[in-house]
């Protein structure tokens, strides 16, 4: 029974790396997702435009026909750096569960967080090492999007953090439920949404978060 539910959960998150894989590829460009997957420990894809769909109904090496040469798309080193930091996150997938830990033998909550901040963008050190540190880093935000940190709280006190892999979906290390470790989890499973505090982005934001739906309010 536990290696079934083992390769089960071996199959839902190939899928999920997968689906996350195209998503940001489309975002960033199949170079910037494939030094990101091979910075972080992911298999690199030979050839990976052959497993991204094409944008605008154009081949990945097809130019687009009257439209004007605005020249090349140069995602900037924020976006980058998203994308590297969701790749290294997904590389820790499966790793259990331990109470202090810091390492893929076994790891909590904050201690994966500081790892795949360290990874994905070590300028940036030193990180927290307690979830309710981490609510004095970065920058508030009432939007949820990805690689934004999240964190739960009970009696407003924080004793959990992940990191949004999008408006509803989060990568962590669970201490408790029918799952523990490093898993993707929903807002709507269980009591995460109701326990959602607050939302830190890991940029600045030029943009206001005014008018935009947030997962803070009527919980």
């Amino acid at each position: 029974m536990q290696d079934s539910w083992n390769r089960t959960e071996g199959k839902n998150a190939a899928r999920w790396v997968a689906i996350l894989c195209l998503l940001v590829g489309l975002s960033v460009g199949p170079r910037a997702l494939s030094q990101a997957m091979v910075h972080s420990g992911i298999p690199d894809i030979e050839n990976i435009e052959e497993v991204l769909p094409p944008v605008r109904g154009l081949l990945l090496s097809e130019e687009p026909h009257g439209l004007p040469d605005e020249g090349s798309v140069v995602p900037d080193q924020d976006s980058l750096n998203g994308v590297q930091l969701i790749a290294t996150a997904l590389s820790w997938l499966g790793t259990p569960y331990r109470a202090g830990g810091y390492s893929k033998s076994g790891v909590d909550c904050s201690g994966f967080l500081s790892n795949v901040l360290m990874t994905s963008m070590p300028e940036k050190a030193p990180f927290p090492r307690t979830s309710e540190d981490y609510a004095h880093w970065g920058y508030p935000t009432k939007v949820i999007e990805p690689g934004c940190i999240l964190l739960f709280a009970k009696n407003n006190v924080i004793y959990h953090v992940g990191i949004a892999l999008s408006e509803s979906t989060f990568i962590h290390a669970a201490s408790e439920g029918a799952r523990t470790g490093v898993i993707i989890s929903s807002l709507f499973e269980g009591n995460w949404r109701s326990r959602l505090h607050s939302v830190r982005r890991l940029f600045p934001d030029s943009e206001s978060d005014a008018g935009q739906q947030s997962y803070l309010r009527a919980k």
